[in-house]
């Protein structure tokens, strides 16, 4: 990456088989969910920004100097914003969303906390005790884990894909019903 070259990585695949990939390595980012790495690429044969799981490449061969490695460094940076982990780019398209929370005027330690581990979106206030997080991303699903540490105070939730969505409220239920359960 500092070199600014072009390469053919070769990761492996399900079955064991070795795939080539023609790409110009951009950037390297950390999953939230599972807290693997990726490479943040340009692919040559996609045209398009990809992720690639570094534990899942075999090998890299040097091709060459790239000459629009600034292009494609912009695309990354034009991404960047949208990128919550190491989930993007399965779709061109973001996802929509938001959650609030309530905080009592003598718990502002969970609005810092809010706008400290926000890695991208917009924290707003909506009354004296309610803030909302809100933000546009690749791979909603990356948020999941840590909107669930805000849960004795989510007050409501809301995402553009309906999957997402069903999979809060289905954990929701499932906690609920666990907690309810006679011991």
């Amino acid at each position: 990456m500092n070199s600014r070259q072009s390469v053919t990585l070769y990761r492996c695949d399900k079955d064991g088989s070795s795939i080539p990939q023609y790409v110009c390595p951009l950037k390297i980012y950390c999953s939230t969910r599972t807290g693997r790495q990726y490479l943040l690429s340009y692919s040559y044969a996609a045209r398009k920004l990809l992720f690639n799981r570094l534990d899942h490449i075999e090998s890299i061969e040097v091709k060459r100097t790239e000459e629009r490695y600034e292009e494609f460094l912009r695309l990354a940076q034009e991404a960047a914003p949208h990128i919550w982990g190491a989930g993007m780019l399965r779709t061109d398209r973001l996802e929509e969303i938001s959650f609030t929370v309530e905080a009592a005027a003598d718990e502002q330690f969970i609005v810092q906390r809010l706008e400290r581990e926000k890695r991208c979106g917009t924290v707003r206030q909506l009354d004296a005790e309610h803030y909302r997080f809100s933000a546009a991303v690749y791979d909603a699903r990356e948020l999941l884990p840590w909107i669930r540490t805000f849960i004795g105070r989510i007050t409501a939730f809301s995402c553009s894909n309906e999957e997402i969505e069903r999979i809060f409220y289905d954990d929701l239920e499932q906690t609920a019903a666990y907690y309810l359960q006679e011991v």
